[in-house]
């Protein structure tokens, strides 16, 4: 095995191609994977991010680190991978050709792309070497007219369209505004069932109740003891234990594939639920006398279920909230993931075993690594960058309170 370029507190990283690192780790010996691959879009012109020749190309470099990857996971252990909703396809594709099995894709809602949208009229007056009219300046982004930034931060020139096509193509763009990125939920084939699979290997399933979206509402279902004998298969009476549904409101609502930022700019595109009048009553009629499908007999039930008084639907779905300060002094990564998600990620993958180990062959500046730690899951980083891999370094030893650069090398 390479020597480490840092090893404390149960965080490792290596320096170097993924490629190359992977096929030195043990068969079986890793829990779980949580990485940001490259998209292969070329973002910011960075060669990392480079399609490596079009699709097939691409789909087979990551099918072959990912096949690395399903190698040294445990049987039923999870892989959490990114992917941009432009090339999502081809990530889903790389994974299923290094034969994982496709479970789920969490989209994750936020507000703070920027659009990368070509002003067509705007280009079709410079083509015409056309000098645009310039009629003002706005902060207003919601403003119709094309138009550029200023100097002035939040300030932006609007000018008009001059040649007859500019203006016919007033207001035309070529992109959508980015809100969503794709995380595929992808699992290496079990060993038998999926409880026997967690009793022997300890990965396998989902940490649901550690990810439940909290509430104050009560979401159980309730029956109202009539003190009657009430049969369905079976009989259950007033000597006996009436059924009631447990109440779940302090373990919260059930995690979904949808996961938002909390920005105003996401929650106000969330609808508001009509609140409800509280108490809904729930009834099953039956003639007196009656048999069910067991053929036993049984008279009226009456369930009650407290209603969910309405809001936000935002309220169904985890908000990981971004901290401003999160992405640390100095660190020029471009494509820094936020630590809420990536913990919330640690901890829905997470066993109630110990050593469980997360990988991230696409380490960059270390988020992942800095959300294990926060969740107490030891945690193994590749990164082909020493830039970045400094760059993680300094983060973990902010974020640990106790590294110093000094001791990356062991």
């Amino acid at each position: 095995m390479i020597k480490p370029y840092y090893e404390q507190n149960n965080l490792v990283i290596y320096h170097g191609d993924c490629l190359e690192l992977l096929p030195t780790f043990a068969e079986n010996s890793i829990a779980t994977c949580i990485t940001d691959p490259p998209a292969g879009i070329f973002f910011m012109n960075k060669e990392w991010d480079s399609d490596k020749g079009g699709r097939d190309k691409w789909v087979a470099w990551l099918s072959n680190i990912m096949r690395e990857v399903l190698r040294i996971l445990k049987p039923g252990g999870h892989a959490l991978v990114w992917a941009l909703p432009r090339t999502s396809h081809w990530t889903g594709w790389a994974l299923e050709e290094a034969e994982f099995e496709i479970r789920d894709r969490i989209a994750f809602l936020f507000g703070t792309g920027f659009p990368k949208s070509l002003d067509v009229s705007k280009k079709m007056d410079e083509m015409a070497r056309a000098e645009r009219a310039l009629v003002g300046k706005s902060k207003d982004n919601a403003y119709r007219l094309p138009s550029t930034f200023c100097a002035n931060e939040g300030e932006r020139f609007i000018n008009l369209p001059t040649t007859p096509e500019a203006q016919q193509w007033d207001g035309y763009g070529s992109a959508l505004k980015p809100a969503c990125e794709d995380w595929w939920v992808c699992r290496k084939p079990l060993d038998g069932t999926i409880a026997e699979n967690c009793l022997k290997w300890g990965t396998g399933a989902l940490n649901i109740d550690g990810c439940r979206i909290p509430t104050e509402r009560d979401l159980g279902r309730k029956n109202e003891p009539t003190g009657e004998n009430l049969t369905w298969g079976g009989t259950y009476g007033k000597a006996q234990n009436n059924f009631y549904g447990v109440p779940v409101e302090q373990q919260g609502r059930f995690p979904a594939n949808v996961i938002h930022d909390s920005s105003e700019e996401v929650l106000a595109e969330f609808p508001n639920t009509r609140p409800s009048a509280g108490i809904k009553q729930y009834k099953e009629r039956t003639n007196s006398g009656g048999r069910n499908a067991l053929g036993n007999f049984y008279k009226d039930t009456t369930w009650y279920g407290v209603v969910d008084n309405g809001g936000s639907a935002a309220r169904f779905f985890y908000g990981a909230k971004v901290s401003p300060g999160e992405r640390g002094e100095g660190n020029n990564h471009p494509t820094v993931k936020s630590l809420a998600l990536m913990q919330y990620l640690c901890r829905l993958t997470k066993s109630p075993l110990d050593n469980d180990l997360i990988i991230d062959p696409f380490m960059g500046s270390g988020t992942t690594l800095i959300a294990a730690y926060n969740e107490g899951r030891p945690a193994i980083g590749i990164e082909i960058s020493e830039e970045y891999c400094e760059i993680a370094v300094r983060r973990l030893s902010e974020a640990t309170k106790q590294l110093t650069l000094e001791a990356k090398h062991v």
